[in-house]
């Protein structure tokens, strides 16, 4: 990825994605058709959650394979940006807008 774009893992009210803040869930869940994990949503009703902690989209927090069942929705975003970026290098361009 060049310097001219950064990715920001974040609620897409403050960055890129990837991730969805614990008070969302509970106004919107399975919001963008991602289904939110069950476990999450048993936590989210017992109130054990803070209401400001970010989770990966669809994740598993007890996954036994973190990578796959828990970081998906982060590793998606940062495979589809560095694809995009790579993409535009290969064309030539700068990666910035106009140039």
């Amino acid at each position: 990825m060049s310097g001219a774009r950064e990715l920001v893992v974040h609620a897409e009210a403050f960055g890129d994605g990837g991730v969805r803040r614990v008070h969302d869930m509970a106004t919107t869940p399975d919001d963008r058709g991602v289904p939110d994990h069950p476990l999450v949503i048993q936590e989210l009703r017992l109130g054990s959650l803070a209401p400001y902690m970010l989770l990966p989209m669809g994740g598993n927090p007890y996954a036994t394979d973190l990578i796959g069942e828990y970081w998906s929705s982060v590793r998606d975003l940062v495979k589809a940006t560095l694809l995009r970026e790579g993409a535009r290098g290969a064309a030539g361009g700068s990666g910035r807008p106009g140039q």
